[in-house]
């Protein structure tokens, strides 16, 4: 008998500096592994609109945090085996990823970090 834990999916989590392609290596990650869906939560789609406009609204920031979160909570919910999330690179990385790490315990998800970095 095995004492390996069993998951139901994967919480994947790339970290990098703001508008550096982290929501694109999330759709890459998602497509390339034939996911049930190919939607990659991202803090910064609040700071751009449509048109690729800047939108920022620093009066939002908590609400936007807990808009991902839910999304997030939404998909482990329904079972999503992929769920990518991209945050820019702050000193409160840790503080904004705690919530992600206890919906992941909850929901029985492992847990990934990409940090992205910059080639120059």
């Amino acid at each position: 008998m095995s004492d390996e834990k069993t998951y139901i999916g994967d919480l994947i989590f790339i970290q990098g500096v703001p508008n550096n392609g982290k929501k694109i290596l999330g759709e890459v990650i998602l497509r390339s592994l034939l996911t049930d869906t190919p939607d990659v939560i991202s803090l910064d789609n609040y700071f751009i609109d449509k048109d690729g406009n800047d939108k920022l609204d620093n009066n939002k920031l908590v609400e936007y945090h807990n808009d991902c979160q839910q999304r997030c909570s939404t998909k482990m919910k329904h079972e999503i085996t992929k769920i990518v999330v991209s945050y820019t690179l702050t000193e409160k990385w840790e503080e904004m990823i705690k919530p992600y790490y206890e919906m992941a315990e909850r929901y029985n998800y492992r847990i990934h970090v990409i940090i992205e970095t910059i080639n120059k």
